[in-house]
């Protein structure tokens, strides 16, 4: 099967450039040294275009080139199946960090004293106190303790520079919401899970101790395919759909600051679903998820809720579906990041979540159910924040404002945490830029 994968990305003319005769000079990462083109263990095979890759690691090829980085789940293949990317850049920092945040092994370049300039810093910046801008965040979750004044930011394990890609999550802390301290780990995934990534880590106080919520994708098995939305009515599917099993699963530590361990040996949505980004609702005394089960497989995003056991290890109740993805004017087929909360100022129920709009890229959405009821009905659903950034929650400062968290932009390799204030007028919220 790799000879046929090898062969089409021959027919589809992906040859190796050879941008070396050009003047480009090899820079390893993170070492920072020159290379040389025998350094690589292949000839490279540029690739163009997102559609090129899928052909490319399936044939297992050793080496392959493009201009700049491709997304995440695409850059996690190549470095799990032991191919070497590289990288093309020749200006600006943030697009530098994004090669190397997304996994560029080598970076070929005609400014190779810059590019080593622009690793030192990164590498820096992995090891001293830093600012929101200064470090990639995709999903961000601020747990703040008031015990300690303690604001815990969590985020996804760095991939690379020596870390094994999402094996588990770390947390930066602050205390002003403006410096954050260098990431910690404080949950690890068993590198013979054969873990593919791990996202959108929230974690709550609850009982005794502290539950962490977090998707974890998965390298599909050969013994299951998950169906995918349109493939029994001979729909054509993008083969990289086909690249991610992904469930919720939970965990639960004494402290915060982990470590964090699985409550059960498995996740918690049902394992023939493409199910993300769970959050807790407890109501009544009952703990709820809401979680998404993605568009990808069932052609228009749903939002779900389903309750769950004392302990935390399945679902006690059938899952309900309480919306979907265009259920929101000119929203796509996308359900992301739910959280839910209550107007301090009204008592009424509401929701945030994201989605793909319309002449708004990724935005932020709220929900309300009218019955206070986390069951619904859920309506009135209307974008608050419509700049390309998006995956947020809600928290509360010391001082007693509220603030959203949230990535921006929705770019992959360039995300920062960014802080909204927020002003909750009862009936709905207005999120402003704001200052810590």
């Amino acid at each position: 099967m790799r000879g046929v994968y090898a062969l089409a990305l021959v027919a589809l003319a992906f040859a190796a450039e050879a941008f070396a005769a050009d003047g480009g000079t090899l820079v390893k990462i993170p070492e920072g040294t020159i290379a040389q083109e025998t350094d690589l263990p292949a000839p490279p095979v540029f690739l163009r275009t997102l559609e090129e890759t899928v052909p490319a690691y399936k044939a297992r090829l050793r080496c392959v080139e493009s201009k700049g980085m491709f997304m995440d789940t695409v850059s996690i293949n190549f470095h799990d199946y032991g191919m070497v990317a590289v990288a093309r850049w020749e200006e600006g920092f943030d697009e530098f960090n994004a090669a190397v945040e997304l996994g560029a092994k080598y970076v070929r370049t005609s400014k190779p004293d810059e590019a080593r300039r622009h690793l030192a810093e990164i590498l820096s910046r992995r090891t001293r106190p830093v600012v929101a801008s200064e470090f990639r965040i995709r999903d961000p979750f601020v747990l703040a303790d008031p015990a300690t004044k303690t604001y815990f930011l969590y985020e996804t394990t760095s991939p690379y520079l020596g870390a094994p890609y999402a094996r588990g999550v770390s947390v930066r802390t602050s205390s002003d919401l403006v410096t954050w301290s260098p990431p910690q780990k404080v949950q690890r995934v068993p590198v013979d899970f054969h873990a593919k990534t791990q996202w959108a880590p929230e974690v709550y106080r609850y009982g005794d101790g502290y539950l962490m919520f977090a998707s974890l994708g998965r390298h599909p098995g050969k013994e299951r395919r998950i169906r995918l939305f349109g493939e029994e009515q001979g729909r054509k599917i993008p083969e990289w759909w086909h690249t991610n099993d992904r469930g919720v699963w939970i965990y639960r530590s004494d402290r915060p600051q982990g470590p964090f361990e699985p409550v059960s040996d498995r996740q918690v949505t049902p394992m023939d679903w493409l199910a993300i980004d769970g959050t807790l609702w407890v109501q009544n005394g009952k703990p709820y998820m809401v979680f998404c089960h993605e568009g990808v497989q069932t052609g228009n995003g749903e939002m779900c809720l389903a309750e769950l056991t004392p302990d935390f290890k399945r679902f006690a109740s059938g899952i309900e579906v309480l919306f979907r993805a265009r259920d929101v004017p000119g929203g796509r087929g996308v359900t992301d990041g739910p959280w839910i909360f209550r107007s301090e100022k009204s008592g009424r129920l509401f929701m945030t979540w994201s989605n793909f709009v319309d002449k708004r890229g990724y935005s932020v959405i709220l929900a309300e159910s009218p019955s206070g009821d986390v069951h619904g009905p859920w309506t009135n659903q209307h974008v608050i924040y419509g700049k390309n950034g998006g995956h947020g929650m809600l928290f509360k400062t010391f001082e007693g404002k509220l603030k959203f968290a949230l990535h921006y932009p929705e770019r992959r390799g360039f995300e920062h945490l960014r802080l909204l204030d927020v002003e909750d007028r009862g009936d709905d919220i207005v999120l402003r830029d704001g200052k810590p």
